[in-house]
């Protein structure tokens, strides 16, 4: 669907926005709330901010509204500090105002999200936690940092959480736009104003100045700041634009940023903050995101990385995944997740994979999945995952170079190194379109056959399914094997070798 064809089905005015959204908010995790203002009571925080600090993060409503009540907006030393608290009765100050919280925004939204509510949750953390990583690297102060950085995606969930059908609609009209489609530009047609300007207007509710509003409403600037001489408004949009995107290539939610885009930033962070600066970042977090998996399990995996993955490029390989199943317009997001967050644990790996294959490519319109992997041996293709009876191939061993040339399609595709997407008639003479590819082009390993019906699929959506497919089985089945340590035992030796 083009962008152009949205139509309004509701006068939607930002000062009537910004009034419902500040009243509705976000909603907060109970729990959360209540134990901190259980540790208010008990005095835990006097001799301990940074406790107080780390225990808002774990629910960004509760943290922006904090904010929201609490901070000093007038400069850009915006998050929660020592200042605010020079003597106990400055914490009892936020009993009343906790507990009122809690009646208000501790309800049953948050038991009944949606995945993309859930996911925008995500996308806040990730980007809050990695633009407050970076702040010392900018000359930034780190709470000023998380703050902004959360004030920049505030648009987004105040729209998702409080005007949901409109929100939903535009993420089903992204992912079946071309990929440079954004979902703020869907969003803008939608209600005529971007999420960004609402974020800004709301800031100024909250009383920050007319220099951090402008900052959330303008366009990013390019990352390539000078440090030492670009002003504050500049390094701070700067990180936060690195925060942004670190957010959207992790999310499920469809994003405009592509694989090239995706490697330079990765390389960029793990220069900038070193591989366990990076790791500690997933692991901040992921923590944080622990707190809602309590509610959710399966909606937050995949975000928690080692160092290893990072030192080896692997977080790229989970990124690429993720972009591809979007590209196919998959919305699976539980399950895309689970085969993201394991695409480097062989044996777990191979399971979600077996079971994408039979479950998400049906659904999905595909009738007939056969794949080949090489037998270096017997110098042939053999079949190791065949579901449906497929019209143009069958599922025996292939010979590559001998008389035999059965399954040519299957033999072209890997010999020739090229994908071939072709249209023909099924067995029972219905409209078919096929697509044959071979896994890894530059030297392939083996060979994905995809068929569906036309009344179900499109080629382009076949082929993207192609892609995907091809893309996990390469990562899942190259993994070396782990190989048992060696275990060296010292050599008994007689007396007799001794003297010998």
């Amino acid at each position: 669907m083009s962008v152009l064809l949205i139509t309004q089905d509701t006068n939607f005015d930002i000062d009537s926005v910004s009034k419902k959204v500040w009243e509705l908010w976000i909603p907060a995790q109970k729990e959360v709330v209540q134990s901190v203002t259980v540790k208010i009571k008990d005095n835990y925080y006097e001799n301990s901010i940074s406790s107080l600090i780390e225990d808002l993060k774990k629910d960004i409503s509760l943290y922006l509204y904090t904010i929201r009540i609490l901070a000093d907006k007038s400069s850009f030393q915006s998050g929660i500090s020592t200042s605010h608290f020079s003597s106990g009765n400055q914490f009892k100050m936020l009993l009343p105002l906790f507990e009122e919280f809690s009646k208000l925004y501790c309800r049953d939204r948050l038991v009944n999200a949606s995945s993309f509510q859930l996911e925008l949750i995500k996308e806040n953390i990730l980007c809050s936690t990695l633009t407050e990583s970076l702040g010392p690297t900018f000359n930034v102060e780190k709470g000023t940092a998380y703050t902004i950085a959360s004030l920049k995606s505030l648009g987004r969930l105040l729209l998702a959480w409080n005007y949901p059908r409109q929100f939903e609609q535009a993420v089903a009209i992204v992912s079946g736009s071309p990929l440079d489609t954004t979902l703020d530009t869907v969003l803008s047609n939608i209600f005529g104003f971007t999420p960004s300007t609402l974020g800004a207007k709301v800031a100024l509710q909250m009383g920050f100045g007319e220099n951090i509003s402008k900052m959330i409403n303008k366009i990013p600037l390019q990352t390539s700041v000078s440090i030492s001489t670009s002003s504050i408004h500049n390094r701070l949009d700067c990180i936060c634009t690195f925060g942004e995107n670190f957010s959207q290539i992790h999310s499920t939610l469809p994003n405009s940023i592509n694989k090239k885009e995706t490697k330079e930033l990765m390389n960029f962070l793990t220069k900038s903050l070193g591989e366990q600066g990076l790791a500690k970042v997933y692991e901040i977090a992921g923590k944080t995101c622990s707190e809602y998996s309590k509610k959710f399990p399966g909606i937050f995996p995949g975000i928690s990385v080692d160092i290893e993955h990072i030192a080896s490029g692997k977080v790229n390989d989970r990124i690429e995944v993720s972009r591809l199943a979007r590209k196919a317009g998959l919305d699976d997001s539980t399950e895309i997740q689970n085969l993201v967050c394991n695409i480097h644990n062989k044996e777990d790996g191979k399971e979600l994979l077996k079971k994408f294959l039979h479950t998400t490519l049906e659904k999905s319109g595909i009738s007939s999945t056969l794949i080949f992997a090489v037998s270096p041996i017997d110098v042939s293709l053999l079949p190791v995952f065949r579901k449906g009876t497929p019209t143009f191939v069958r599922a025996e061993e292939s010979p590559l170079y001998s008389g035999n040339f059965n399954n040519s399609l299957i033999r072209d595709a890997f010999t020739e190194k090229k994908s071939q997407l072709a249209k023909g008639h099924g067995k029972r003479k219905e409209p078919i379109v096929v697509y044959v590819s071979p896994i890894n082009q530059k030297n392939p390993v083996g060979v994905v056959y995809l068929e569906g019906e036309i009344d179900n699929i499109s080629a382009e959506k076949i082929k993207n399914l192609g892609e995907l497919v091809s893309t996990v089985m390469l990562m899942i089945y190259t993994i070396p094997e782990k190989k048992p340590e060696k275990v060296y035992e010292r050599k008994k030796t007689t007396p007799a070798q001794v003297r010998q």
